[in-house]
């Protein structure tokens, strides 16, 4: 989850890096909560 944070596009004001933060400092759960908030269903095709 945490290389899907980093590679993911620049988002509005300073959410990535809390993200990074989240799921750096709090680990599998914090991996399972951006999975299951910010993650997208169906991720843009490129």
């Amino acid at each position: 989850m945490l290389i899907d944070v980093i590679t993911r596009a620049p988002s509005e004001n300073n959410t990535k890096l809390i993200w990074i933060l989240v799921v750096v400092f709090t680990g599998v759960i914090g991996a399972l909560i951006y999975m299951f908030v910010q993650r997208p269903k169906n991720p843009p095709k490129t």
